[in-house]
This record gives C-alpha cells, sequence and structure tokens, in this order.
C-alpha cells in the first residue's frame, strides 16, 4: 500500500535493474571500443565479450543487488561467481551464523525505524508545535527524525544480506 510519503514498494527493484542494465550497456559499449578510444578508468568495467542471455538473467536477478542495490559492473559479479573475493580460494562451509546476526541486525533496525516513526511522526514538522521551538531544536528534531528514518534502509540492506547468505548455504549443500 502506498502513502503520501516515500516508500519501498515494488518499483524500487525494478529501478536499481533498469540501472544495471543501463551500465551493462555501457559496459559492452565500452568493451566494444578499441582499446586506445577508452579511458582508464573505463577499462576496469569495459567488457570486451558480451554475455548471454543467462548470464544476462543471473546478473540482473541477483537478488543480494536487486532488491536494494548497491550497483556493481558485470566484470565484477563475473568476479564473485569465478570465486576470486573467497578467503584463501576456500568457500566456508557454513554461512548460517552471520546469516542470524544479520537478521537481528535487519530487525532491531526495523524496531528503531518502526519506533522513530511513532515518537517522531513526518506530520510534526508541519505542525505549529514545531514551528515554534528554537532553531537549534528544531534541528535536534530534524536529525533524530532522520535517523530513525535511515534505519528503514539499514534494515532492507542487513535483511538483503541474510538471505543472500541464506541462498549462499543452500547452494552449498545442494552441491555436495
Amino acid at each position: 500500500m502506498e502513502t503520501a510519503q516515500y516508500d519501498i514498494t515494488w518499483t524500487t527493484p525494478m529501478c536499481i535493474m533498469t540501472l544495471r542494465y543501463i551500465g551493462l550497456v555501457m559496459d559492452v559499449y565500452d568493451g566494444q571500443k578499441p582499446k586506445d578510444k577508452v579511458k582508464p578508468e573505463m577499462m576496469k568495467t569495459a567488457i570486451p565479450n558480451p554475455p548471454g542471455f543467462l548470464e544476462i538473467a543471473a546478473y540482473g536477478y541477483f537478488f543480494a543487488g536487486t532488491f536494494v542495490g548497491p550497483q556493481f559492473s558485470l566484470s565484477r559479479f563475473r568476479s564473485f561467481v569465478n570465486g576470486e573475493y573467497l578467503e584463501n580460494g576456500e568457500v566456508r562451509q557454513s554461512s548460517i551464523m552471520v546469516s542470524i546476526r544479520r537478521f537481528v541486525a535487519g530487525v532491531v533496525y526495523c524496531v528503531f525505524n518502526q519506533w522513530g516513526a511513532v515518537w517522531i511522526p513526518d506530520s510534526f514538522f508541519n505542525s505549529q508545535e514545531f514551528f515554534n521551538l528554537p532553531f537549534v531544536w528544531k534541528i535536534i528534531w530534524n536529525t533524530l527524525w532522520f535517523r530513525a528514518t535511515m534505519y528503514r534502509y539499514a534494515m532492507a540492506w542487513c535483511i538483503t544480506v541474510c538471505l543472500f547468505l541464506i541462498n549462499i548455504l543452500w547452494l552449498i549443500l545442494a552441491c555436495f
């Protein structure tokens, strides 16, 4: 359900995925140019061999990056899939405890966000009570409200990491 305020809705992941595909097209375009015409900072993400349909789908629908971000290039995604970010080249057998900690952190952030929404509602900033406050108190209340509001994004990140780690755990278990 949408409200008059800013909402994280089903369109947010679609916007993130659209930005990811725009970046992919630009990286493939840079990869097709002659190397002497590509800027050095673009060479890191340039893709000389375009991905196939399956790789494009895996990159675009990768849950850990589609739900709330962050944006990353296909070359970084390929490095991740190839295991280049593993410590000592070894896969952890269990990520369940890390996943549980992220989930608990996400729930705590959710509680803080809801508590802040009740304690300092958005309508407070349009009330006469707020307008009558001294300038310093307006800054203090605005800062507290901002912190409470930003907890919703921290919650989304933590729960996404939790789900990602659980997916990796199930993938590892399915391989053995």
